[in-house]
């Protein structure tokens, strides 16, 4: 089952935030030709996920966590700046599930130019006093305000290769999946379709970084979408002329595997503005204001340490 659901997260994320005289296929392919070429534009996101498992009686754990992903409320606001290279996201995550409850905002500033990705510590520390992995007292405060993540930890460029790739790939999808009316567009993909589609992207994937995720292989992809049915795919874009407005993506899928079963349900909508306009961010990552993550690993240890050290009373 993790396999099937590394390959649906890696395909389905993709699907949704890919800002992934004519025929309606035509204009649809324009306008995201459009929105990729901006130099700026903002992007809100809302997405629901919705599980479905009937293997998990008896297991209040993972009965716990399909409930917080059920009862989750996610937002995502992406400001991108082509000129400076820098893309922010501000995630707003919010769920519950019976007497657990939690809320959280995750800032992350990517900055393309030079490959690096921050974070803000305040933010890790609310996470930290949420799920206390590592003992922290209250009181405890963080140097810098951000910490920036080893490049090896993601490629950017890789993501962006994915998304011209999932582009090109939409060039190929007939013009009887498109159908446009009032001024929205949409396209539509069988579960088959969908099926040969995802297929296709992750071999062009790995013919172009000659690499699969990490822990799979090509085999373990092919065994993997044969556990997966995915029902309809159906993207819908509102326009204002050639310029993408909002859109709605939504794909289910159902696994089985290893007598396991689940049915998934993602839904994403995306609202776009301030296309071609200046833009601002929220966060402002300097040498003087960031610390690396080595030093932020050194902290850690730090505070397991002190906890050793320390008699529990003094620990909140």
């Amino acid at each position: 089952m993790k396999k099937v659901i590394t390959i649906f997260t890696l395909t389905a994320i993709l699907f949704a935030l890919s800002a992934c005289g004519k025929t309606a296929k035509e204009t649809y392919l324009e306008a995201h030709s459009n929105l990729m070429e901006a130099d700026s534009y903002q992007t809100t996101s809302t997405i629901n996920l919705n599980v479905e498992t009937a293997e998990i009686e008896g297991m209040p754990e993972a009965q716990m966590v399909v409930g917080l992903l059920n009862n989750a409320e996610i937002t995502a606001e992406t400001t991108v700046d082509e000129k400076k290279q820098i893309t922010e996201t501000v995630i707003h995550l919010k769920t519950m599930q019976g007497p657990m409850s939690f809320e959280l905002d995750i800032p992350v500033h990517m900055n393309m130019e030079n490959q690096n990705m921050y974070i803000k510590t305040e933010t890790i520390k609310q996470a930290m006093t949420m799920f206390p992995i590592v003992p922290m007292s209250q009181e405890m405060e963080f140097e810098r305000e951000y910490v920036i993540l080893d490049s090896e930890e993601f490629n950017m460029e890789e993501e962006t290769q994915q998304q011209k790739q999932i582009e090109e790939m939409m060039k190929s999808i007939s013009e009887e999946n498109f159908n446009e009316e009032d001024g929205q567009i949409t396209m539509k993909m069988e579960g088959g379709q969908v099926k040969d589609f995802v297929r296709t992207f992750l071999s062009s994937a790995l013919s172009e970084n000659g690499q699969l995720p990490k822990g799979m292989t090509e085999g373990d992809i092919e065994e993997g979408l044969k556990a997966i049915q995915f029902k309809e795919l159906s993207v819908k874009s509102e326009l204002d002329g050639s310029q993408l407005k909002k859109e709605e993506v939504s794909v289910g899928f159902s696994v089985k595997e290893s007598g396991q079963e689940g049915a998934f349900q993602l839904d994403v909508k995306n609202e776009y503005e301030n296309i071609g306009e200046d833009v601002s961010f929220q966060m402002n990552p300097t040498e003087e204001n960031t610390m690396t993550q080595k030093q932020l690993e050194e902290k850690f240890n730090q505070m397991m340490m002190d906890s050793m050290m320390a008699p529990p009373e003094n620990m909140q």
